[in-house]
């Protein structure tokens, strides 16, 4: 399997708001994945990290669906779960950090054309945000599920890319 690479984790010093992107890479084919920002708010008295958020994307920290009530998956799982597939495909996935402005993120989203992104709003596209076919809020006893519902989109979206 390919390997997760943190191109500047210090550079700046972290942690620090900002803009950062995933991004795969396999030989001369790179694919920027997701476009993201910390600290344009504070939550939870967190402090905002561009390097934090890689993380927390990276290992799905916030489970399948990290809102109570929600029924769509959510952005740090379908990241996540995007890295694993392309690592998995041969990609090695690499974070990097963009700039200190978290406003900017729409500006890099019109740069970089990230897969899971609306290019115009920044956000996840809609097809990633699945809901479980039942109707039922997504749990996290559901990830093989919610894994298989995602690669399949990613497979499909690979081949019209």
């Amino acid at each position: 399997m390919a390997i997760v690479i943190f191109v500047n984790p210090n550079d700046p010093e972290q942690p620090i708001c900002g803009v950062y992107r995933w991004y795969a890479k396999k030989q001369s084919d790179e694919l920027t994945l997701y476009i993201g920002q910390a600290g344009s708010k504070m939550t939870r008295c967190q402090l905002p990290s561009t390097l934090g958020r890689g993380v927390s994307e990276l290992q799905r920290a916030a489970g399948v669906s990290s809102e109570s009530g929600k029924r769509t998956l959510d952005t740090d799982f379908i990241v996540g779960t995007a890295i694993q597939f392309f690592r998995e495909k041969g990609y090695d996935c690499l974070w990097e950090h963009l700039c200190d402005d978290p406003q900017a993120e729409r500006e890099y989203c019109k740069r970089y054309h990230p897969f899971l992104q609306d290019v115009k709003t920044g956000n996840i596209c809609a097809k990633y945000k699945a809901k479980r076919e039942d109707g039922n809020i997504w749990s996290n006893d559901d990830v093989r599920n919610a894994e298989s519902v995602l690669y399949g989109l990613f497979s499909q979206a690979l081949l019209t890319r």
